[in-house]
């Protein structure tokens, strides 16, 4: 298992640093990050390359090995389980503290207690479909019918996102709504989002159980949804 260490995007520029994630095979890792990881920082990526290559290498304003973008080490499945959620809400938070809530018609998450070297980790993938943002009408004062919008991804680049093709031509026109905001829930029914690294959500104990996880750490692990400030 390797643990691959780099700037953080889910935090403001005031207090940026770095996170983690665990991935089992580099190179199906890099077929999914790499062209997302283009959109960010280009110079991260040969900075991972030299990292991967021998060399410790971060992706902050440190040298430390432990903030070496690609670790390996003695790594062990403890235990694992699976959930499945329909027509499930989900309340997040950016690093402004601005609350958004996102709706899945579907959302499986994956769950594992992962021994990495000596330490202990609960972490998590999910997959969801039919994403959307439920978001208040065009005039929260007298429009109070619920509105459905594109979720989109914000965070770090550790998921594939397919997005409904929104035309955008449409927007400011009379018929503003369209494509934008929506009374209609089957609009973004098609929109998926699938993670490909195992992301940590706390750190626990090898006798840790396994169990559905809480609003805090749903939010926790769904955090690159909104990212910075989405």
């Amino acid at each position: 298992m390797y643990k691959i260490t780099l700037y953080d995007y889910d935090l403001c520029p005031i207090c940026d640093g770095t996170t983690f994630w665990f991935v089992e095979d580099l190179s199906e890792f890099e077929e999914n990050w790499l062209p997302l990881q283009c959109r960010h920082n280009i110079s991260t990526i040969e900075r991972y390359y030299r990292s991967k290559l021998g060399e410790i290498i971060t992706d902050y304003y440190s040298d430390s090995a432990d903030l070496n973008i690609v670790q390996q080490a003695d790594s062990k499945i403890i235990s694992e389980k699976e959930y499945t959620y329909t027509d499930k809400e989900i309340e997040l938070i950016n690093a402004y503290a601005w609350d958004s809530k996102v709706e899945f018609d579907k959302l499986v998450i994956k769950l594992r207690v992962l021994q990495y070297a000596d330490e202990y980790y609960l972490v998590g993938q999910y997959i969801g479909t039919g994403c959307r943002r439920i978001s208040p009408g065009w005039n929260r004062w007298y429009d109070t019918e619920t509105k459905y919008a594109q979720m989109n991804f914000y965070g770090n680049p550790i998921a594939t996102y397919l997005a409904r093709d929104i035309n955008w031509d449409d927007f400011g026109s009379s018929d503003r709504y369209k494509d934008f905001y929506t009374n209609d829930k089957d609009f973004y029914k098609h929109e998926k989002v699938e993670t490909f690294v195992w992301l940590p959500i706390k750190e626990v104990d090898e006798q840790y159980k396994i169990k559905r996880l809480t609003k805090k750490e749903l939010a926790i692990l769904m955090r690159d949804i909104v990212g910075e400030a989405g």
